[in-house]
């Protein structure tokens, strides 16, 4: 495994526990908003990586990353950050 599948791997599956631990209930919606922006930084910086690999021709193989599903992955994370600053309860824990 080349060390740009192994750096991409490492951002992908940091970026998997952020998002699998953000909805969590039990915590406050300040802190699923830092895990959501979390897991989005480590998607896009994985998404960088697939890029750069791509452009040099050194993405192999679909399962050494698949750009395509980093980006749903960013969209997803985007799509709760909004879900979560617009319940309101951000606001409410400033007051």
């Amino acid at each position: 495994m080349s060390p740009g599948i192994r750096l991409n791997c490492g951002y992908a599956s940091i970026a998997v526990l952020f998002e699998r631990i953000a909805p969590d209930p039990s915590i406050a919606p300040g802190l699923q908003l830092t895990r959501f922006r979390d897991a989005r930084i480590h998607y896009r910086k994985s998404l960088d990586v697939l890029l750069e690999l791509r452009a040099r021709n050194a993405l192999l193989q679909l399962r050494d990353g698949d750009p395509e599903k980093m980006k749903q992955s960013i969209e997803r994370c985007d799509a709760a950050l909004a879900r979560v600053s617009r319940s309101g309860a951000v606001a409410a824990e400033k007051r």
